[in-house]
């Protein structure tokens, strides 16, 4: 997993260096999702009810590993063959020379020097904080299951609807990237996932004051949809779409910090980046599971619940912290971060222009430091750099 998230991150930067291409990575990084975790997802509540244990028990595991195994498998060979035309030296950095090996006391001063990549760390961090707890298999447990007392019949339709939600804000959202550029698109959807949380936030509290103030799509008759439903269904699915639409921006993003240090010091590390940036992706990871697992102490459980198990009191809490309060303060710091983010679209076509122009010159017998001391802005740039 380490590899290959920091192949995933530092191989942008030779896929392209267009900024209306690059944030279509989203999209099929996305249509990947959907056939990897997406389809792991669809098909482990379906599993697990031929379990007894659910997806606690052995069973249940033995045979969902295998599928998860295989489909990784086939994934990752897929990755290789799309990097591999351009795993060439010759997409590698300005002008494709052989870099000096960076040492690991100099991590600290790439990420001090380098204030693009900190900020968008936070970001990173945080987007995947708020996705990583608010879909953990217990806090939907705990939510469709314990909660709402109907998991089998919720869990699946409302992932369907998140993810249909999401296809506008896909298009939506690439869009305003190669207008806007992607810190516009970023920003301007994660604050309407933002917005339209606090309309959860407040449905989940109500949650309990009586009939009218609980999920139903189903009842013995047939469809039984409520008020309560209906803006849960709209809070929920605008904002987890406008979300998930952002929710992989970032690692294209990397790609721009990459060329900007490029363009500040001439080193060509994607490796280094990408690796930076994994390393907070995977931390993150690690923590959400630990968040959850705390969590549920706080209401007496000495197990993580299922969606098996009864109400507890003070589950609804809980589920209101991780499901909604949580990402909301990630989103809240994602915005924050992302508002000295120096890299905009305008920015970042200045930074490919110059480094295109340096890599040209380079190419043609010029010292590298030369072509970085006569070329520093686009105003200094000889006309065909400027037209691109």
């Amino acid at each position: 997993y380490t590899f290959q998230t920091s192949c995933t991150r530092s191989g942008q930067t030779v896929l392209t260096n267009d900024p209306k291409q690059r944030p279509l990575f989203t999209i099929f990084n996305t249509v990947g999702s959907l056939l990897g975790m997406g389809v792991m997802q669809f098909f482990a509540p379906i599993l697990a009810k031929n379990f007894e244990g659910g997806y606690s028990s052995a069973g249940f595991f033995r045979t969902l590993a295998p599928v998860g195994i295989v489909m990784s498998i086939v994934l990752t060979i897929l990755a290789i063959i799309g990097i591999w035309e351009k795993d060439q030296p010759k997409y590698f950095g300005i002008g494709g020379e052989k870099t000096e090996k960076v040492k690991v006391s100099e991590y600290l001063q790439i990420i001090k020097e380098n204030k693009p990549m900190q900020r968008l760390m936070v970001a990173g961090a945080g987007t995947k904080l708020a996705l990583s707890i608010a879909n953990n298999t217990t806090v939907l447990c705990m939510l469709y299951g314990c909660m709402m007392g109907a998991y089998d019949g919720l869990y699946l339709p409302m992932m369907v609807l998140g993810y249909v939600f999401s296809v506008p804000f896909f298009l939506l959202s690439v869009r305003t990237s190669q207008k806007k550029g992607q810190k516009a698109s970023l920003t301007k959807y994660v604050s309407v996932a933002l917005v339209c949380y606090v309309g959860v936030f407040v449905l989940l509290a109500l949650w309990g004051r009586g009939d009218a103030f609980h999920l139903s799509l189903m009842g013995e008759n047939g469809l039984s949809i409520n008020l309560y439903t209906v803006l849960f269904i709209l809070f929920f699915g605008i904002g987890y779409g406008a979300y998930y639409a952002t929710a992989d921006m970032p690692i294209p993003m990397v790609a721009d910090c990459s060329d900007y240090e490029t363009y500040r010091s001439g080193k060509y590390i994607p490796g280094i980046m990408g690796t930076l940036f994994s390393l907070v992706d995977k931390l993150v990871s690690s923590l959400s599971a630990t968040v959850v697992g705390i969590a549920v102490t706080f209401i007496g459980l000495n197990t993580l619940p299922t969606q098996y198990d009864p109400y507890t009191p003070g589950m609804n809490v809980v589920v209101i912290v991780l499901f909604c309060v949580i990402p909301m303060v990630a989103w809240a710091a994602t915005l924050i971060a992302m508002k000295g983010y120096s890299l905009t679209g305008e920015k970042m076509k200045e930074i490919q222009a110059v480094n295109a122009c340096r890599r040209d010159a380079v190419a043609g017998g010029m010292k590298l430091e030369d072509a970085m001391a006569k070329w520093q802005t686009i105003d200094q740039l000889p006309a065909e750099y400027k037209a691109n």
